[in-house]
């Protein structure tokens, strides 16, 4: 059979969940079917380890540079450079905005099949003239749909659009053997940190950014070690909003408490040293982070503006972002598991494990 050429469409090329969705996907598609490139719209400034990692698997890797009016200009002229080339556009979208990949993709590129996938609830910036042209764009010119969950699909396709049954799910897999619970890593990471079996560890995995919901975050942690002095924090990522964060750690006093990581590339490690992982976004997917916590066995505490369709273990909690920081940590406290075990097994019988996933799309590729 002769090999599918596909691209991947992404805005950037940062530490995130779409991001890692991408890698795990392209990572686990069948070689000997499928030649893979990738276009990044936001391509001036790039995570190293994910451009390494997705240079090893793709044929390709094309960024465009420059003013927004560059950009555009450049992916424009690349799909009509590329006319007739590529079988599969898949589209990675947090926006509607993204419609205009859609049709530069089908109606200059000729691509024979567009799919435009949702991978999140929100946006921060609220739909713009943009986002409206695109959304038209996008259901004119896409010849597939797909979302990481029903609250995503309803975000990025409408609600009227969602009951016609046009959408189909692609559950947020990951390397299930990678994120299994070791309790030897757990202890050799926790000697190094200087903890105590006893000690109190909180995780975050996420850019510093309004969406992630820092702020909040931290006012509970403050919370959190009222009860429980011996509680640490632990935030892994960067962004905008980091040295704000680091500030407003100052002012409570809780530099001791709280460790800034910044970027890690063994995020399993410590989710294995965790003893709860905290996520109080404001809008989400349904992020990978999450999913990657639960193979280990990590507790989660979840805002209820996080899909339900995260859950999907047992020791999972959600609490409303309305709610006191006293109930958050009431919570935290007790959803704090002992007895800790892996879950990478049930989360592969679900679907969330990569290579199969990998499967199920490959298949979709070639209906």
């Amino acid at each position: 059979m002769e090999k599918k050429r596909v691209l991947f469409y992404n805005s950037t090329l940062l530490r995130g969940g779409t991001e890692s969705y991408i890698l795990g996907l392209i990572q686990n598609l069948s070689k000997d079917r499928f030649d893979v490139d990738l276009i990044i719209k936001n391509g001036d400034i790039i995570d190293d380890y994910y451009y390494g990692e997705l240079k090893k698997v793709c044929n390709n890797i094309y960024l465009a540079k420059g003013s927004f009016f560059k950009r555009i200009m450049f992916l424009r002229k690349f799909f009509k450079t590329n006319a007739g080339v590529y079988d599969v556009v898949h589209i990675n979208a947090t926006s509607q905005g993204a419609g205009l990949i859609s049709y530069f993709a089908k109606k200059i590129g000729k691509a024979k099949k567009v799919v435009f996938h949702s991978h999140m609830s929100g946006n921060d910036n609220g739909a713009d003239l943009i986002d409206k042209i695109g959304e038209k764009l996008m259901k004119k010119y896409s010849t597939d749909f797909v979302a990481c969950s029903n609250l995503a699909a309803e975000f990025m396709f409408g609600s009227e659009f969602v009951k016609q049954n046009k959408i189909t799910i692609f559950r947020n897999s990951v390397d299930t053997q990678k994120f299994t619970f070791n309790k030897n890593i757990r202890e050799k990471l926790r000697t190094s940190f200087n903890l105590k079996e006893d000690d109190l560890v909180l995780l975050h995995v996420g850019r510093f950014v309004p969406q992630k919901n820092h702020k909040f975050l931290i006012n509970v942690f403050n919370e959190v070690v009222k009860e429980k002095p011996n509680s640490y924090l632990l935030l892994i990522g960067e962004g905008e909003l980091l040295k704000e964060t680091k500030s407003q750690v100052a002012e409570l006093g809780l530099e001791l408490n709280v460790k800034f990581l910044g970027l890690k590339e063994n995020v399993n490690e410590f989710m294995m040293m965790a003893d709860v992982f905290v996520m109080p976004s404001v809008h989400e997917g349904l992020p990978v982070v999450a999913v990657e916590a639960q193979s280990t066995g990590l507790p989660v505490v979840f805002s209820k503006n996080i899909t339900t369709e995260a859950k999907l273990i047992d020791n999972v909690k959600f609490i409303g972002l309305d709610e006191s920081c006293q109930i958050w940590t009431r919570e935290i406290l007790r959803i704090k598991n002992n007895d800790r075990h892996e879950m990478s097994a049930e989360l592969k019988s679900e679907g969330y494990e990569s290579h199969s996933a990998a499967k199920i799309v490959e298949e979709f590729y070639l209906k």
